[in-house]
C-alpha cells in the first residue's frame, strides 16, 4: 500500500476538499467551517500558491490512525442511529441507578 495519492490536487479548492475527506492526514475527515476559502488569504496578497505548492501539500501521507466520526458518510463509523441508540440506553441506565440510590438511602 503506498502512501503517496495518484492525483495530487492542482487548485486549493481541490486541496481543501482532500483535507476535509481526511486524505492528506492532517485532520479526521469532517467539513470544517472556513470564512475565507483555503488559499483566498496568500492570493488577496498578491501571491497566490502555485500548483507545485498545491500538489507538495496534497502528497503528504495520509495518517492510517484517523478516528470515524460517527455518522458522518465519509469516515466509515458507525451510523448515528447505533450512536444515539447506544447514548439513549447509558441515559437511561443512570436514572434507574439514581432513583435506586435514592429509594435506598
Amino acid at each position: 500500500m503506498s502512501n503517496e495519492r495518484p492525483d495530487p490536487p492542482v487548485t486549493t479548492s481541490e486541496l481543501r476538499k482532500d483535507i476535509d475527506r481526511g486524505k492528506t492526514g492532517d485532520k479526521v475527515a469532517y467539513p470544517d467551517p472556513a470564512a475565507a476559502p483555503l488559499g483566498t488569504d496568500a492570493e488577496a496578497g498578491g501571491n497566490p500558491p502555485r500548483p507545485a505548492e498545491i500538489r507538495t501539500a496534497g502528497t503528504r501521507p495520509t495518517a492510517p490512525d484517523v478516528t470515524p466520526i460517527p455518522g458522518h458518510p465519509e469516515s466509515g463509523g458507525p451510523p448515528a442511529s447505533s450512536v444515539m441508540r447506544w447514548v439513549a440506553w447509558a441515559a437511561i441506565a443512570v436514572v434507574v441507578l439514581a432513583l435506586l440510590s435514592f429509594v435506598i438511602f
